[in-house]
């Protein structure tokens, strides 16, 4: 019988491309998912909520590896004591490069790393680092005003593609050599902002400005918009190491262990200029 991996966070911009490499390697997959109409094709579906142990608990029955993309602590700490009552004998979780910095979704994931290391399973960790996905927030801005306002001064940071992250746990989740192992996953190249919004503009033939926002401005727009101060105060601590230039390092993991490099923000933006324009 060939092997059952379950995903969780099948119809999100990593989850979909992931489920999609695993059907490319004809392995066996089962989705979590809130509504079975969003589940993909060809897939075994689990419909429940990972705020709901008893769904949680059915999802992970019968599977031999997981990938655990989950929001908060809390359900990191669930899913991990499910999959060890149901056998599981390996998960994969998506974490996030700030981690050893407590900034951006690192506060978010540290506890859920330290419950999955202490629990007995097989496990890997993978901390991409900002997503090249992010900038779709910049769409109402972008169409409305012709700009981009985030508080990064002329900083960089490698940027990875979520496509790239799918790739990265598919080849985990059917390969062996990876257990205990925590893969920092980042793109080619540190970028500005700068640099991202002319690449954006070229591609929407549109001309776009960078504002470079005061750290306030940003977190009172953001607070505004409904982001608690638990989740503000690392996201604005993110952008100080980007303006430090902490935060521009690139990782060979992504390269190593796909044999190729990491795709660039230049065909990020190419296949996604369309939602901007």
């Amino acid at each position: 019988m060939a092997r059952m991996i379950l995903v969780t966070g099948a119809t999100g911009n990593i989850g979909k491309p992931l489920v999609r490499e695993l059907a490319e390697k004809r392995a066996g997959v089962r989705v979590l998912v809130r509504d079975a109409k969003k589940a993909p094709p060809d897939v075994e579906v689990a419909v429940g909520d990972l705020d709901d142990a008893a769904a949680v608990a059915r999802a992970t029955r019968g599977v031999d590896s997981a990938f655990m993309l989950c929001a908060s602590p809390a359900q990191e700490a669930s899913f991990v004591e499910s999959a060890k009552k149901a056998g599981v004998k390996r998960v994969v979780m998506l974490s996030s490069g700030g981690v050893p910095f407590a900034v951006g979704g690192g506060p978010a994931h540290a506890a859920g790393e330290e419950i999955l290391r202490a629990s007995g399973l097989a496990w890997t960790i993978l901390r991409p680092w900002e997503f090249m996905s992010n900038a779709l927030r910049w769409i109402p801005t972008v169409r409305a005003q012709g700009s981009v306002f985030e508080p990064a001064g002329d900083g960089k940071t490698p940027l990875i593609d979520p496509r790239d992250i799918a790739a990265v746990a598919a080849h985990v989740l059917v390969s062996e050599g990876h257990d205990g192992k925590i893969y920092d996953l980042t793109g080619p190249v540190a970028i500005g902002r700068a640099e991202m919004v002319e690449t954006l503009a070229k591609a929407i033939g549109k001309p776009l400005r960078y504002v470079d926002t005061p750290e306030t401005a940003f977190g009172d727009q953001m607070t505004k918009m409904g982001l608690p101060a638990f989740v503000l105060e690392p996201v604005l601590g993110f952008y100080r190491m980007v303006r430090e230039g902490k935060m521009e390092e690139t990782k060979p993991d992504v390269e190593r262990l796909l044999g190729r490099k990491a795709r660039s923000f230049a065909d990020w933006v190419a296949e996604n200029a369309r939602a901007f324009a």
